[in-house]
């Protein structure tokens, strides 16, 4: 088990990533609705971009249950890495215009 009965300051360090988590993402949700309609969104975006955050978080929930935490969080780190990367050989090509 990851903690013990006698020891409950274990859990402390969860609790406050998943805390901070979700106030990020409980700030930026009414923001989002300005967002959206400034990019020509509309109530079906928003609806589908701040289901997204559940979605997969239940998804990531699952994975992390079938593929143990070692191997969810390697593969995490490496798709990270390959996003960065990619994104890194791809941006030099993306023309940036002015507004």
């Amino acid at each position: 088990m990851i903690y013990s009965v006698g020891n409950k300051n274990t859990l402390l360090p969860l609790l406050g990533v998943n805390f901070i988590g979700t106030l990020g993402f409980s700030i930026i949700l009414p923001f989002l609705v300005y967002l959206i309609a400034d990019l020509g969104g509309n109530a079906l975006i928003y609806g589908v971009v701040g289901a997204t955050y559940s979605a997969f978080e239940f998804i990531g929930g699952l994975l992390y249950e079938i593929m143990g935490a070692a191997t969810f969080l390697v593969s995490g780190a490496l798709i990270v890495l390959v996003f960065v990367l990619g994104l890194r050989l791809i941006a030099p090509r993306l023309a940036v215009t002015g507004g």
